[in-house]
């Protein structure tokens, strides 16, 4: 421990039970071994507590076992940092001790804890068997939790909802295209596909379920230089059923002509132009028009 305060690897190597009686011969300072030992149990886990100690588990099982003992000794073995020999670190003894019956008479299997200072230790490990494994309820839950858990079946369920995930999409797609499939819905939506409405050439128009229609087109107002008051007339694509809203013009020309124009009737537009420039009424403007209404 001295060795392993100043930075020297601390590493557990093993638990080694006995059964060997201490009588007031036995300081337990200077063993460096058990007295009497039976049995050698792998070290499964180590955890650092943070308060000082350690916490080392083994698995004990009798498995092989030829002979049942009373498990009065208990010592934890580890490596000398510069030696590398394997020393008895920590060692305890028990005044009523349990007994291990031998194989084949009661079968053992149990998950031992055994805390033991390290003090302020940094470097410290242990040898890691994974020989004999008993997992613990927590070890389970802790396990099933990571997320490195059980990589093959977490592939094999990704993959089976990837593929399961495909056939239902290529399934509903085939449904879908069904001409048979939703008859109530593809009739809903033929219903409302029959409310827009239009003709879309250079003079057409378009109607809105809301009712609203737009008319568009192009027209050539032709005029009177006698009787500049007199429009031309320009007849709309589609009556609007109730009335008109809006209508705009212009030239499509140099854009030289101002162009004048409005609702005559539900059907007609009527349309003015003039040359400011040239002060004249010009015999022909052609323009566009846009008209809006219901």
């Amino acid at each position: 421990l001295a060795k392993a305060l100043t930075g020297a690897e601390l590493q557990f190597t093993k638990i080694q039970l006995g059964d060997g009686v201490w009588d007031s011969s036995i300081n337990p300072e200077e063993l460096t071994s058990l007295v009497s030992p039976k049995i050698d149990l792998p070290i499964n886990d180590l955890s650092i507590q943070g308060d000082g100690t350690a916490r080392i588990r083994a698995v004990l099982t009798n498995t092989g076992l030829q002979e049942g003992f009373f498990t009065r000794e208990l010592g934890i073995f580890a490596k000398d940092p510069e030696t590398g020999e394997e020393i008895l670190y920590f060692v305890s003894y028990a005044s009523n001790p349990d007994y291990i019956p031998a194989d084949g008479v009661t079968k053992i299997e149990d998950v031992i804890d055994v805390y033991t200072v390290i003090a302020n230790a940094q470097n410290v490990t242990a040898v890691i068997s994974d020989t004999v494994v008993i997992a613990t309820k927590e070890d389970i839950q802790q396990h099933n939790t990571s997320a490195d858990a059980h990589p093959d079946i977490r592939q094999a369920i990704q993959d089976a909802i990837g593929n399961l995930s495909q056939e239902i999409d290529t399934k509903v797609e085939t449904h879908n295209l069904d001409t048979n499939a939703h008859p109530d819905i593809r009739q809903l939506l033929e219903d409302f596909k029959a409310q827009f409405e239009g003709n879309l050439t250079e003079n057409g128009y378009y109607k809105l379920p809301n009712g609203l229609i737009i008319q568009w087109g192009y027209a050539q107002i032709s005029n009177d230089s006698n009787n500049p008051e007199t429009p031309t007339e320009i007849p709309l694509p589609i009556a609007f059923p109730n009335t008109g809203l809006q209508v705009v013009a212009n030239d499509v020309g140099w854009g030289r002509h101002i162009v004048s124009i409005s609702f005559k009737d539900n059907a007609t537009l009527q349309a003015w132009s003039y040359d400011p420039v040239n002060n004249l009424y010009p015999p022909v403007t052609g323009i566009h028009w846009i008209a809006i209404g219901y």
